[in-house]
């Protein structure tokens, strides 16, 4: 099996593309090819605000503009993405600021503890306690805390599913920072 992504950001342009291909070689008799090509722009009455708006999409297409060298239109997404303060977002924050000159890691480690213990508490009281163990673990994971961070992620697997929470926790397990 043999996958290849793609994302195109096109100069000018305000949407990113995503091309994906997969392929199977090993077997001739059942050869398929399998393309996604997702290029969306958002318009203002779409109700997508919270989501394209939010810190960590910010955060992901600014390392995506800094990857292709757009250094400018990198940073301000970068200082969008820093200026978050919910709990859930404060990692992308740290993530984004990290980027940016200047970074004082004291003052963030500070942040990132204080979100991770409001995420913690959140995980008593709110319906959505698959995304706040989740938003606990990355933090935790944030902070180093690689014990406490597993045992959020697996507590996150133990109650209903909510904003794709077991999506974002098997990311972050498998990449091992967020």
């Amino acid at each position: 099996m043999e996958w290849h992504v793609k994302l195109l950001l096109r100069p000018g342009s305000t949407v990113l593309e995503e091309r994906v291909r997969l392929r199977n070689r090993s077997d001739v008799r059942h050869r398929f090819y399998w393309w996604n090509n997702a290029a969306v722009r958002v318009s203002d009455d779409s109700k997508m605000a919270p989501i394209v708006d939010a810190p960590r999409a910010e955060y992901l297409v600014g390392t995506a503009y800094a990857t292709c060298g757009r250094t400018q239109e990198a940073e301000a997404k970068f200082q969008v993405a820093s200026k978050a303060s919910t709990p859930d977002q404060v990692l992308w924050a740290w993530l984004a600021a990290q980027k940016l000159p200047g970074f004082d890691g004291t003052v963030w480690q500070e942040r990132l503890q204080s979100a991770s213990a409001d995420a913690e508490g959140r995980t008593q009281t709110s319906s959505f306690a698959s995304w706040w163990h989740y938003t606990a673990g990355a933090l935790q994971a944030a902070l180093g805390n690689r014990k406490e961070a597993d045992t959020e992620f697996e507590k996150a697997f133990l109650v209903p599913d909510r904003m794709m929470s077991y999506h974002c926790t098997r990311l972050a397990r498998a990449e091992g920072t967020r």
